[in-house]
């Protein structure tokens, strides 16, 4: 995007896209954070002549498909899903140059290690994982386990409080505001992977492939139960918010269940609703909810021939992995100059993965079964019976009273009225909010970071 600013783009921020960001903490394509720049979606592409700019014509050439097998018995479904993962992974240990590996522990990258490890036509890969002082957040026993079983190598790399100081160093260049913290340890992770390799092998996109998130578990367990929620309180959740305090979790939970069971699934991983959210950009650039919520939308009736779960896989690799997740891997391992490749993402295993119907990867009280099977044919039980961390960054209990008041003063310097100075000052600046506001508190960081490296000269 700085580059097209070179063509004499005006810099000029699109109010959308703001919008998405601070609701969803990234924006999706096509929006970007400036107004009349767009990105390419997902399984398009752009065909025409530098000599005729207006004509131009943008196509789709793939997307994720809508038909569930229902034929299939468990046993075929584990042997494709063995057959197709060993092949996906093959394919990406092809290179004329050092290959390895991120291991976090988790059930995803700890298959992909496993088959990586057992391709006879390749070396064995070195294995990468973080490291946190709090253990809550670190998956090292698992992933040193999974290394010592099936031959790896594995190398650590310890992220601390003092990795977020100057997040600049992996935000500077995603060339608009982006705000998952998660950046930070693939970005350490992946400059101290660049000294030993240059492709890197991940384990991205399980959960969305295979039904690995909670919440698909909650609804589908409990879907008679939100049905009847569902329609109770579409009425009584907008009555009671009157007499909530907005700070409090369980106003933005009954204004989830006010949607109703039908649109439940658009909530469940998105927080849109969230009535502080609502009110911390400033009322002359703040939206209206259907604006903010169109494109998650448009998404959403467009599966609407799918059950609930398959609806929500198909919103999450629209609105989370793509623009969230993938981008977090690519920017941070281009800017340490390696490349990461994820088998999950073979489009054999994706259309696969959601051609199952959910009994075979849903149980009472967890999701991914078919791979949690598959995994128990070759890895420790330890391992498959885990508890799922994710790669996330401790970012609540690193906040404090020091990167408040940086904050704070930073926002001050950038000179602009984007944001409800009043809900600043009561929900972000102030540590001790009655609420877990640390999420919220990042995207308004890094949206002032980005600022001040891209729109304060022009503010």
């Amino acid at each position: 995007m700085p580059t097209l600013l070179k063509f004499g783009l005006k810099k000029e921020i699109d109010l959308v896209a703001l919008n998405r960001y601070i609701h969803f903490g990234h924006i999706t394509p096509p929006l970007t954070i400036y107004k009349n720049i767009f990105k390419l979606e997902p399984g398009h592409f752009i065909k025409g002549n530098l000599s005729n700019p207006s004509g131009f014509t943008m196509r789709k050439w793939w997307d994720l498909p809508y038909k569930l097998d229902s034929d299939k018995t468990e046993a075929t479904w584990l042997r494709n899903i063995d057959d197709l993962l060993s092949d996906a992974v093959k394919i990406r240990l092809e290179a004329d140059v050092p290959t390895g590996l991120f291991l976090s522990g988790g059930i995803d990258s700890s298959l992909v290690a496993y088959y990586a490890a057992n391709q006879s036509a390749y070396e064995k890969p070195k294995a990468f994982t973080v490291i946190f002082y709090e253990n809550d957040y670190s998956e090292f026993e698992v992933a040193k386990t999974v290394a010592d079983t099936i031959g790896l190598q594995l190398q650590t790399i310890t992220v601390h409080t003092s990795n977020i100081e100057n997040p600049n160093t992996a935000t500077s260049n995603i060339g608009e505001p982006y705000a998952d913290s998660s950046i930070i340890n693939q970005y350490y992770l992946s400059k101290e992977a660049e000294k030993y390799a240059t492709v890197f092998l991940t384990g991205d996109g399980g959960d969305e492939c295979f039904a690995g998130y909670d919440e698909y578990v909650t609804v589908y367990n409990q879907k008679q139960k939100l049905i009847t929620a569902g329609f109770s309180m579409k009425y009584l959740g907008k009555f009671i918010n009157i007499f909530l305090n907005q700070n409090k979790n369980l106003a933005q939970q009954i204004s989830k269940l006010s949607l109703g069971y039908p649109d439940m699934g658009k909530a469940v991983r998105n927080n849109y609703h969230d009535p502080v959210l609502k009110n911390i950009i400033n009322p002359k650039y703040k939206l209206h909810e259907g604006e903010i919520a169109a494109q998650l939308s448009s998404f959403w009736s467009k599966s609407a021939h799918l059950d609930m779960v398959k609806r929500m896989q198909y919103l999450d690799y629209k609105n989370y992995l793509e623009p969230d997740v993938l981008v977090k891997v690519d920017r941070a391992t281009m800017l340490n100059s390696i490349e990461a490749r994820s088998p999950f993402l073979d489009y054999r295993i994706v259309e696969l993965g959601l051609q199952i119907p959910n009994n075979f990867n849903i149980g009472p009280d967890k999701g991914k079964l078919l791979l949690r099977k598959l995994a128990e044919k070759h890895l420790p039980a330890s391992v498959t019976q885990a508890k799922k961390k994710g790669f996330g960054l401790p970012i609540k209990e690193w906040i404090n009273e020091s990167l408040a008041n940086y904050l704070k003063d930073l926002h001050k310097k950038n000179n602009h009225d984007f944001f409800d100075e009043a809900s600043l000052n009561n929900y972000v600046f102030k540590k001790n909010c009655p609420r877990d506001l640390s999420t919220l508190f990042w995207r308004i960081w890094m949206f002032e970071e980005w600022f001040k490296l891209n729109m304060r000269e022009v503010a």
